[in-house]
């Protein structure tokens, strides 16, 4: 009688018969194919959001200059001013206040520097048409402006300064 370890036991059966670990080349294609298919479908909505969020992201800053320049007319009795500045390639907002000479000078600080539109961003209108300036006086009064700012995905998005009511929204 002859006794046989276990593992001369599994040696002996064929080759064919012995179970191979791991995933065969079709598996994996399947497996990067269902992968391209998702990405496909959600690298367009990444770009919907990635601009609606840049859309927010630079109307909100427009928004809290706006009400900085607001606060700081009235506390220290002095007219500010946000320009709208349309460029070769982008629009930008800057923020500037009237010194005693009656001059305009850029603000310095926190709020000294340009707001740059995002690329896929417009000003699609203005009301008052062609206004390039926004006054903020030291009653706390605004000057009326309307800006509806639509990104490229269809988003709109409006600020909108009342002067009467020193009330400054986004719609």
């Amino acid at each position: 009688m002859m006794i046989y370890a276990i593992d001369e036991i599994r040696d002996r059966r064929p080759k064919a018969s012995r179970k191979i670990k791991g995933f065969t080349f079709v598996e994996l294609l399947i497996v990067i194919a269902i992968i391209g298919i998702l990405s496909g479908l959600v690298i367009p909505n990444l770009k919907i959001t990635h601009n609606n969020f840049e859309l927010d992201s630079f109307v909100k800053d427009i928004y809290y200059l706006a009400k900085y320049l607001q606060v700081s007319a009235v506390s220290r009795s002095r007219v500010y001013c946000l320009d709208i500045v349309e460029g070769a390639d982008r629009t930008h907002f800057s923020a500037k206040y009237k010194n005693k000479n009656a001059e305009f000078i850029l603000l310095t600080g926190r709020f000294k520097k340009a707001y740059m539109m995002p690329l896929n961003t417009e000003i699609s209108s203005i009301e008052p048409a062609g206004r390039t300036s926004i006054f903020f006086y030291p009653d706390a009064s605004i000057d009326n402006t309307k800006i509806v700012f639509k990104n490229k995905s269809g988003k709109e998005m409006t600020l909108v300064l009342n002067g009467t009511g020193t009330t400054i929204q986004i719609k």
